[in-house]
């Protein structure tokens, strides 16, 4: 009997068990849809940006130091200078040179050596303290004017009017201007050329232009040409003049020049008058300080060594 309940009730009792387990299955989701969901994040503040999506922005590129500008080390100079003794300098700096553009950016060429361009007041670190300032060039480079004294003997030779060969003297005034090495100047006797010492003083005024190519360190070899009057008596004549032999050498501020000889030619065709002359002799002439070289004045109005 009880075997036969058992068997008899077995399969009643499998079906419902498993219904228990389908309808607790089955309930679980329907009580975690009756819960409250959980909690949102905060949501971020309008117009704020996550770190991580920021975008890093780019650092400013330190300013190079110029030439003359204080240093401590090369990378604190523009790529083409080096750091020395904590000054930005040019690896030109101090060598050979026969014109500025030889030396590069920031450098001009001075007796032939390629210095600091400018050495300003109060004197800029690095700049050479005995060097000439506010920009005035060493040399004849530059725009400089002049003034001296020219003193010179010779001889002259009249034609027309005996054929004879005198001597002469001749005392001047010359003042002008040099721009890059060449000249523009004025050369006036007041009464003290004497073309014959036979004859009275003249008085002369000439205009000339030239210039001084560079033979060395401080020397120059000055070429000239001119035109202007002289007056002799109630005359008045033309006069040409060549200056091709020479020797010129600056001593700082003065600059002396040996004529040997300078060519004059006076003129009068009426009545018949022409007078060959030949002076030799030595002139004396203060050179002005002045401003830079053209090619460092360009650089000076672009402003790229304005401190």
């Amino acid at each position: 009997m009880f075997d036969r309940m058992h068997s008899s009730r077995s399969p009643a009792l499998l079906p419902a068990a498993t219904i228990g387990v389908v309808l607790l299955g089955t309930a679980a989701p329907a009580r975690g849809q009756d819960e409250p969901a959980a909690e949102a994040a905060p949501a971020a503040p309008a117009g704020a940006v996550e770190p991580s999506s920021a975008s890093a922005e780019p650092a400013a590129a330190p300013s190079l130091g110029e030439p003359g500008e204080s240093c401590q080390q090369r990378s604190d100079c523009l790529p083409e200078l080096h750091c020395i003794f904590n000054v930005c300098r040019s690896e030109r700096e101090g060598r050979s040179c026969a014109a500025t553009a030889d030396c590069g950016k920031g450098l001009r060429c001075r007796q032939r050596v390629c210095v600091q361009a400018l050495c300003v007041p109060p004197v800029l670190p690095g700049c050479d303290a005995g060097a000439e300032v506010s920009g005035s060039p060493g040399g004849l480079e530059g725009t400089r004017s002049y003034i001296g004294l020219t003193a010179a003997p010779g001889f002259s030779f009249y034609a027309g009017g005996g054929d004879a060969l005198q001597g002469s003297f001749l005392l001047a005034l010359r003042a002008g201007a040099i721009f890059d090495q060449t000249e523009l100047g004025l050369e006036f006797s007041p009464g003290t050329w004497v073309s014959g010492f036979d004859d009275e003083t003249h008085l002369q005024l000439q205009a000339t232009i030239g210039g001084y190519p560079r033979i060395g360190e401080q020397s120059y070899w000055p070429l000239r040409f001119g035109a202007g009057l002289v007056a002799v008596n109630t005359k008045l004549l033309g006069q040409l003049r060549a200056d091709l032999i020479g020797f010129a050498y600056q001593l700082g501020p003065v600059l002396l020049e040996v004529m040997a000889p300078s060519y004059r030619f006076a003129f009068a065709p009426d009545p018949g008058i022409f007078v060959f002359s030949w002076q030799f002799g030595l002139s004396a002439s203060y050179i002005g300080r002045g401003s830079a070289p053209a090619a460092e004045r360009s650089e000076l109005d672009e402003g790229r060594y304005q401190r």
